[in-house]
């Protein structure tokens, strides 16, 4: 563990160490109900941080945050009326490959262009549906998907990229 958020009345303060044993740096102090940021996954440089911030705007945003110099970097991924408040991390990829926020359903959008491509296959073959890609082997050629909406508790799919073909698994 490397970040930490210690709570003390109305106040939170971020913690940071390099390494296991390192003892706690406290990066930022924010008020309940003040613009802040909060950390939400490390990149696979095992450096760079994907952060959400509020701080001088109206909603939430996706950052990228350096932990040697200890700054906020660039944009990620704004929404306008919506908070971005979360990065989804793809095991096959080993990288972080979406961000993803709640409007009338969940949406994610995609920064990298393999999940990319595999998201508008299954949003493509589910219209309307919320799909998030929950596992994938390789370079993604063979993805498990979740499959959703708010009449429909969901549904396991397998996406094979190769033979182009989207077969049920499991119903939940």
């Amino acid at each position: 563990v490397r970040f930490a958020i210690a709570s003390e009345g109305l106040d939170e303060t971020i913690l940071y160490r390099d390494k296991a044993g390192d003892d706690w740096k406290p990066l930022a102090t924010f008020r309940d109900g003040e613009a802040g940021w909060r950390p939400l996954a490390f990149d696979a440089d095992n450096r760079t941080v994907y952060i959400t911030s509020d701080e001088g705007r109206a909603t939430a945003a996706v950052y990228r945050y350096d932990t040697v110099t200890h700054k906020r970097g660039e944009l990620v991924h704004a929404d306008p009326h919506y908070d971005v408040e979360e990065v989804l991390w793809d095991d096959a990829l080993q990288r972080v490959v979406a961000v993803a926020y709640t409007t009338d359903r969940r949406r994610i959008v995609p920064l990298d262009e393999t999940y990319g491509r595999r998201q508008r296959v299954v949003e493509e073959a589910f219209p309307g549906m919320v799909c998030t890609q929950v596992s994938a082997t390789g370079q993604g050629a063979n993805t498990a998907v979740f499959v959703s909406s708010d009449r429909e508790p969901g549904v396991y799919y397998f996406l094979d990229e190769k033979r182009k073909k989207i077969e049920e698994i499991a119903v939940v």
